[in-house]
């Protein structure tokens, strides 16, 4: 294991890139790299006693629909979790360090751990177990080097197989788009490891990939699911905001969670949309505002604020209906913006799931809501509902027209929001034939043919220098068309700004 002396220094290196902010750099704020930052010293969680007789495993529904989240080891107690919903749950997470080794278990392998995975295996619930690296300059040293990703694989899998889990899952934020193949072929061969000990595979991925860094359709091939992180549009050193936009336009811009799953649709394949879970926050931001005006220009850094703890549906809370979320205007010291979601919102989020036909739902993080019934009863009742046979993926033509003028929430009313409905993203011409291959598009165009031929050409599409990729099966359709070019998928428009609006 590598010296404590290399964790203080990343560690500071990181208190520096939260203090410098994202503005002009590719890379994107991390929203998980800055809890774990915040909890680095906290201890883990510790063994739980069940009650006895254990609880059997409830029905699930949709058994193809997956319910993740993740469990930090900061965490209070993974008991209360509602195990009758979840379908997986990730630990979150060991601390890689750029040569490839665990610089900190956090408490993995110690009583908690068992206890955690022994529980979930009790309830019929999948436990992963998550590997965290963040920062662009970390993963570049990491793929620098000809060993490190190796012995990154090896650290994880020693980990994961020590306590018995179901699946891995990596977490590696502000990846350079120079890595970008570095990347996959580390996923590759994590992905040959991981089949030949029975396990899972998934990847957490970012909402914007703002500097074009993650080859969506080859990963989601190599993978057995890609874990959106479908929150930090607006974030703590940025200006006020919803965290986790269901839709775009007006005021806000284009980017949000439907603007997200139809970039992952466009560049990762439709076929690759059964191994798309979109992740969800149960968090939300504190800001201090020059004003309550709407969008407001924050005048400090925002306060994460857990969803148990936002007081919703407070009288005088308003409501965004744009981005379907929920948020306060009120004054300490100043004025204030306080933007989070709750049973509502989330809701209405996760109605995106079976609306795209998506793998499922997932939490970024188990226990920050209190377990709330309002919560996860109804989520459980809107993933248990059959989908029309006769629906196209994506097609909602009952969906309503976006309200007009006032919408009332709590005792306050508060106006409709932007108009413009958001852009569809689309990927640009594609270039001359004698351009070298550079990634591929897996967007269905051209001509059709029967699904095993398209996992053919799937399959030929993902050699790149000198060496074939493997192609994994997903749980969506099978591509019914092949692409008939090839190119890379480009970074999303428009200039990085402090909030995603």
């Amino acid at each position: 294991m590598a010296g404590r002396g290399t964790t203080r220094t990343w560690i500071a290196a990181l208190g520096l890139a939260l203090l410098a902010g994202p503005a002009g750099a590719e890379e994107a704020p991390s929203v998980h790299r800055d809890a774990m930052l915040r909890h680095w010293n906290d201890p883990p969680f510790n063994a739980r006693t069940p009650p006895t007789p254990p609880p059997s495993p409830a029905p699930r529904g949709i058994s193809s629909t997956r319910v993740f989240g993740y469990l930090p080891y900061w965490s209070d107690d993974y008991l209360p979790l509602r195990w009758d919903v979840l379908t997986d749950v990730a630990w979150f997470a060991l601390s890689l360090g750029t040569d490839g080794r665990i610089e900190s278990e956090h408490g993995w392998g110690e009583e908690g751990s068992f206890a955690f995975v022994e529980h979930a295996r009790a309830q019929g619930v999948r436990s992963h177990l998550t590997a965290a690296l963040f920062g662009g300059s970390e993963l570049e040293d990491l793929f620098a080097s000809p060993t490190a990703p190796g012995t990154a694989i090896a650290s994880i899998l020693d980990a994961a197989e020590q306590v018995g889990v179901d699946g891995v899952n990596v977490d590696f934020e502000g990846l350079p788009s120079g890595n970008r193949d570095d990347f996959v072929d580390f996923v590759v061969e994590f992905r040959a490891e991981t089949l030949a000990r029975g396990m899972e595979l998934s990847l957490a991925m970012p909402a914007v990939d703002w500097g074009g860094a993650f080859d969506y359709d080859v990963l989601a091939e190599n993978t057995d699911g890609l874990f959106i992180m479908g929150y930090g549009y607006h974030w703590s050193d940025g200006d006020p905001g919803p965290v986790a936009p269901r839709d775009g336009g007006g005021i806000w811009g284009a980017y949000s969670l439907s603007w997200t799953i139809a970039d992952y649709l466009e560049w990762g394949g439709e076929w690759n949309r059964g191994k798309i879970v979109l992740g969800l926050p149960l968090y939300g931001y504190d800001w201090p505002s020059a004003s309550h005006a709407v969008p407001g220009d924050a005048t400090g850094t925002g306060t994460a604020v857990t969803y148990a703890a936002t007081g919703a549906g407070a009288p005088g809370d308003l409501w965004d209906a744009t981005t379907s979320t929920p948020y306060r205007l009120y004054d300490d010291g100043g004025a204030r913006q306080l933007w989070y979601d709750d049973a509502t919102s989330v809701l209405a989020k996760a109605e995106l799931v079976p609306e795209h036909s998506l793998g499922g739902v997932g939490f970024w993080a188990l226990g920050y809501d209190g377990n709330d019934p309002a919560l996860w009863d109804p989520l459980a009742a809107l993933l248990e509902e059959p989908k029309e046979d006769d629906e196209e993926p994506g097609d909602d033509d009952s969906a309503s027209e976006e309200a007009e003028g006032p919408v009332p929430r709590g005792d306050a009313l508060v106006p409709a929001g932007g108009e413009d409905p958001p852009p569809s993203p689309r990927g640009p011409d594609p270039p001359a034939a004698s351009e070298p291959y550079q990634g591929c598009r897996c967007a269905a165009e051209g001509r059709g043919v029967p699904p095993a031929w398209g996992s053919l050409l799937l399959a030929l599409a993902a050699r790149r220098r000198g060496g074939v990729r493997a192609v994994g099966w997903g749980r969506g359709a099978a591509p019914t068309s092949a692409p008939a070019t090839a190119w890379r998928r480009p970074p999303p428009p428009g200039p990085r700004r402090t909030s995603a609006r």
